[in-house]
């Protein structure tokens, strides 16, 4: 890897995604594009995103929260430079 590249690859970060904020009846759009959901979290690494994703659906399914557990269950984790996020 020439070093440039890896100088790209340090400054890449990762969000944490929500689906797109509910339209009607509390009821998120997971099919709306990237750029129209909602980003809860930055990390430094994708592993970090996922562990932190994991650990708050954990939570609210532990607590009997179905709600919660599904909104963390398909929030996604994508990287701060992804073509998605970009309003089109």
């Amino acid at each position: 890897m020439k070093p440039g590249h890896a100088a790209a690859l340090a400054l890449v970060g990762w969000y944490l995604m929500l689906g797109a904020p509910p339209a009607k009846e509390g009821v998120r759009n997971y099919d709306a594009p990237m750029s129209q959901w909602v980003q809860v979290q930055a990390y430094d690494s994708a592993a970090d995103c996922e562990a932190d994703r994991t650990r708050r659906w954990y939570m609210c399914d532990q607590q009997g929260d179905k709600a919660g557990a599904k909104l963390w269950f398909d929030a996604k984790c994508v990287t701060t430079d992804d073509p998605r996020l970009k309003a089109k």
